[in-house]
């Protein structure tokens, strides 16, 4: 049997919305492992590196930027007018 030098893990986004996840892999390769690790040190490596590849590989996508620009430069531009009459 050949020996695996890479384990490849699956993990999801937790978002909060049932049946959107999805599945997200990366591989932790045989030479990253410290001989002196114990349990605890590998468990702790293993969510590192999810972290890791999580924060490399996923972002936020939007397309209410422009809204809200729009939005937010009304609300100012009321709160400048209330200030000016009040003033």
């Amino acid at each position: 049997m050949a020996k695996q030098n890479c384990f490849k893990a699956t993990y999801q986004a937790a978002d909060g919305y049932v049946g959107r996840d999805r599945p997200l892999y990366f591989s932790i390769q045989a030479e990253d492992i410290e001989e002196d690790m114990d349990d605890n040190d590998l468990a702790e490596f293993f969510y590192e590196s999810m972290q890791d590849h999580f924060e490399a590989h996923v972002s936020p996508e939007s397309s209410d930027c422009d809204a809200f620009v729009a939005w937010a430069r009304q609300q100012l531009d009321s709160r400048i007018r209330e200030e000016r009459n009040d003033g």
